[in-house]
Parts: structure tokens; C-alpha cells; sequence
């Protein structure tokens, strides 16, 4: 893919949903990087790969191409970066099904641009509220995730030999997390100032 980015005539955007950006990245296989915190670890992973292409010099916007709350969760990563008034964000339309109607049907307020521009949301948390009405009427759950069917799932789509390793693998970088914490607390450090300073470093340069 980096031979056809540096012979292209047009810029490449792409990896909403690819688990290979960091990769992606430093191999420089994209002009633009367009991971969905929906898909790719959440708000602060994906967060890691923004800082990341802008330190690479790529550009980054998120992909929104999901419902109201994805794109919700999207605007706030794309609201944080230093270019947001400049920059370009993805708008979810396609009439006459994907409308904003459709799209927002289980918020309050659906997310409406006008000529182009869409104003910040004001609201706590990330921006929106949710109808109930609309999710009394719509809504279905259809599973609950207990740590008994988290873990017969793993089973079931990996394999029981490959789903104790990743279990392992897991528990094992919760446990140094933890022990760096607790290091970092018993040193008088404030980790949680600590992320922040260094999460708002990029934009500061």
C-alpha cells in the first residue's frame, strides 16, 4: 500500500476499523488516518493514534459512519484536536434512508449540520441525551455480557487454547498497570494529571 500512496495523484484516507494503525502509521501506507473509536478501542485509544499520526505528520479525522452515539463519540476526539476549526469531519447522510431522523432516532436532538458547519455540543458528558420514549419503543436488549458469557464467547469465536493466552495476556497488563500506579501514587506523582499533561502535549506544540 506505501508504493500506491507515494504514486497516487490523490490523497488515501482508510483503517476505520483496521487493528494495524499503529503499523499503518509508521510504515506511512495513508495520507489520512481515519480510525472509529467505535471499533478501535475507544475514545483514548484512538486518541493514541491521532497524537501518533500528527507526530508522523499524517493527518487524522475520525470516521463517524455509525449511528447519533458514534458519531457523538467521534465529534468529541475530533473536537479536541488543535485544526478543529479548520479541520474536516465526516458527516453520516445518504438519503433518503440515512437521514439524520434515521440516524439519531434514539436522541433527543439529532445532530444537524448547517452549510457545512456543526456547532459543538454544550451538554455534560458526550453531548447528548438520550429519547426514552424512542428507546421504550425501539430499543431491544439482546444480550447481557456477565464475565461467564464474556468468557464462553471468547471460547466459542477463538478457540478455548487461544482465549486462555489472550485471558492471560490480559490479566497480565492489568496487573502491571496496577503496580505502576501504585508506584507512581507511593512516589507522589498524580498519575491522572500526568495523563492529561501528556495527552495535551501535541496540541500545545
Amino acid at each position: 500500500m506505501r508504493k500506491i500512496v507515494v504514486h497516487k495523484p490523490v490523497h488515501a484516507a482508510a483503517l476505520e476499523e483496521d487493528v494495524a494503525l499503529i503499523r499503518g502509521i509508521d510504515r506511512r501506507c495513508y495520507d489520512v488516518f481515519q480510525p472509529d473509536a467505535t471499533f478501535t478501542g475507544g475514545i483514548a485509544e484512538t486518541w493514541a493514534v491521532a497524537r501518533r499520526a500528527r507526530a508522523a505528520g499524517l493527518a487524522f479525522t475520525p470516521h463517524t459512519w455509525t449511528n447519533g452515539i458514534g458519531f457523538a463519540i467521534n465529534l468529541q476526539l475530533f473536537a479536541a484536536l488543535a485544526d478543529r476549526e479548520t479541520g474536516r469531519l465526516e458527516y453520516p447522510l445518504e438519503p433518503p434512508g440515512w437521514v439524520p431522523q434515521a440516524r439519531d432516532a434514539l436522541l433527543s436532538e439529532p445532530w444537524q449540520a448547517e452549510n457545512g458547519s456543526l456547532q459543538l455540543p454544550k451538554k455534560p458528558g458526550l453531548g447528548f441525551e438520550i429519547d426514552r420514549r424512542a428507546l421504550r419503543r425501539w430499543g431491544r436488549r439482546f444480550w447481557v455480557g456477565t464475565p461467564a458469557r464474556v468468557a464462553l464467547s471468547a471460547v466459542r469465536d477463538k478457540g478455548l487454547r487461544l482465549a486462555r493466552r489472550l485471558g492471560s495476556v490480559r490479566e497480565d497488563r492489568l496487573v502491571r498497570r496496577s503496580r505502576d500506579l501504585d508506584a507512581r501514587i507511593a512516589a507522589g506523582r498524580d498519575p491522572v494529571a500526568e495523563t492529561l499533561a501528556a495527552l495535551d502535549a501535541p496540541q500545545r506544540e
